[in-house]
C-alpha cells in the first residue's frame, strides 16, 4: 500500500505570507520581531527551544528560521542539521550581538545562510519578511 503523506500545516490562510520562526527566549527581542513581520503581512512563530522548532520545521509551511544565538548558541550545528533535514529551502538566520564572535564564527560554520549581529538584524529586519527576499 503507498504511503501517503500528510500535507504541512499551514501558518495562516493568508495567501502566501513569508512564514517564520524564530527560536528565542528573548520577551523583547520576539515581540520586535513579530510586530515587524505582521507589518510586512508575514507570519512570524516564536518557539522557545529547539525541539519545537524542528516539530514545526517538520509540520509546518516554513521559509525562513531566525536563531536567536543567545539562546541556541550550543546548539546551532545540530539546530541546522537538523533545519535542513526538515525543510532542505528554508532560510537560516542567525544572529548574536556583535561582541560575541565565536557564537557567530561557530553558526557561519554550522552552514546558516546568514549571521548578523543584532545591530545588522534591526536596521534591516523588515527586508527579511518580504515574500522571495
Amino acid at each position: 500500500m503507498a504511503k501517503q503523506y500528510e500535507a504541512k500545516k499551514r501558518f495562516s490562510d493568508r495567501p502566501n505570507p513569508m512564514n517564520t520562526l524564530l527560536l528565542s527566549s528573548d520577551l523583547m527581542l520576539s515581540s520586535q520581531v513579530t510586530q515587524v513581520a505582521q507589518q510586512a503581512n508575514a507570519v512570524c512563530k516564536v518557539v522557545s527551544n529547539a525541539e519545537q522548532l524542528i516539530a514545526d520545521c517538520q509540520s509546518m509551511e516554513v521559509q525562513q528560521v531566525i536563531l536567536d544565538l543567545n539562546s541556541s548558541a550550543n546548539e546551532v550545528g545540530t539546530i541546522v542539521r537538523s533545519i535542513r533535514e526538515a525543510v532542505s529551502t528554508v532560510r537560516v538566520i542567525a544572529i548574536a550581538p556583535h561582541v560575541h564572535t565565536e557564537k557567530i564564527k561557530n553558526a557561519r560554520e554550522s552552514g546558516c545562510d546568514e549571521v548578523l549581529t543584532k545591530g545588522q538584524f534591526h536596521s534591516t529586519m523588515q527586508d527579511w519578511f518580504r515574500a522571495g527576499s
